[in-house]
């Protein structure tokens, strides 16, 4: 499987795997069966939160890493995988959402990266997020509460999530002034199909044009969850949000691409965002370890460069 580059210091495999239910909706020997079958073949980048997932049924934030974390003891292949979790998006309070969240204030990244550390069982975390913008936080306090985390040992690289792009050069540059490691990467949702401008997607932050422009300047890799959207792909449906004549069109051509190439819509879509203009790192999620070696399929798929330019011009 072909690799992607994240900072300075990380590679790891062209798909990722999203963890959000793991320990939730999704019980621990399940999720092992899907991270053994990720692993299987060839994938080696795994993301989760402190905060996967509070919402769930039972759930207060911190599940996902501690199944994690007990897969890779009982299967002993730390050193083989890149290990991304994320802080900001917990809730402070029990029973609380988001208008609680945790936030990015200095003593707050330090306490939770510890305790991350603790359910990961790790003695380092290879990439940080920030999970959601803090704007009540001086941008140079999180920044510099994450070169802290690097200088220590505790963190390889740091990114973001869920950021505008103003932002996001923000703490580029704020960083490479300082002379601290700046952001290696953003993770936003993204996916051929294109949110209509009304659709309100709350707190989360889609690639637009002017983020796209910077990625393809500067090289930096782009983590994308809700690749699939949910299987509309596979379903043939425009989920709510995205009705357009483009999107439309978009749909049809994932389909009739697929019976062409004798394999499912998910894995052109994949396949396609992996043959973007510039990196990005498409994030998988399933219960099911043989949908999830499936959709590894993906990694090793070609389109020609025809369909390339149909499926993703406009997104």
């Amino acid at each position: 499987m072909e690799t992607v580059s994240i900072g300075t210091v990380l590679r790891t495999s062209a798909l990722g795997l999203g963890c959000m239910e793991f320990g939730t909706r999704i019980p621990a020997n399940r999720a092992f069966a899907v991270l053994d079958a990720y692993y299987d073949e060839g994938g080696r980048f795994i993301d989760t939160s402190n905060n996967y997932a509070f919402w769930a049924l039972g759930g207060k934030g911190g599940e996902s890493e501690e199944v994690i974390g007990a897969w890779l003891r009982e299967r002993g292949c730390r050193d083989e995988m890149v290990i991304a979790t994320k802080v900001g998006a917990q809730p402070t309070e029990p029973g609380a959402g988001l208008e609680k969240a945790e936030g990015l204030g200095a003593v707050t990244i330090a306490a939770a990266c510890e305790a991350s550390l603790s359910r990961l069982g790790l003695d380092e975390i290879d990439l940080y997020y920030a999970h959601i913008d803090d704007e009540a936080t001086p941008l140079e306090e999180t920044l510099f509460a994450f070169e802290q985390l690097r200088q220590r040992g505790l963190v390889r690289e740091t990114a973001c999530s869920n950021y505008s792009v103003d932002r996001f050069k923000a703490a580029r540059a704020t960083s490479l002034a300082k002379g601290w490691q700046p952001y290696a990467a953003i993770q936003q949702r993204h996916s051929l199909l294109t949110p209509n401008a009304d659709h309100d997607l709350g707190l989360q932050r889609t690639l637009d044009e002017r983020l796209r422009a910077e990625l393809r300047t500067s090289g930096i890799p782009l983590i994308a969850y809700s690749a699939l959207l949910g299987g509309s792909y596979d379903n043939g449906v425009l989920p709510p949000g995205y009705q357009s004549e483009r999107n439309a069109q978009v749909l049809s051509a994932v389909r009739e691409t697929a019976i062409e190439m004798e394999t499912t819509p998910n894995e052109i879509v994949l396949a396609a965002l992996l043959d973007s203009s510039f990196p990005i790192v498409p994030l998988i999620a399933s219960s099911d370890p043989d949908r999830i070696r499936k959709l590894m399929k993906a990694a090793v798929l070609k389109l020609s460069e025809d369909k390339v330019r149909v499926l993703t011009a406009g997104c």
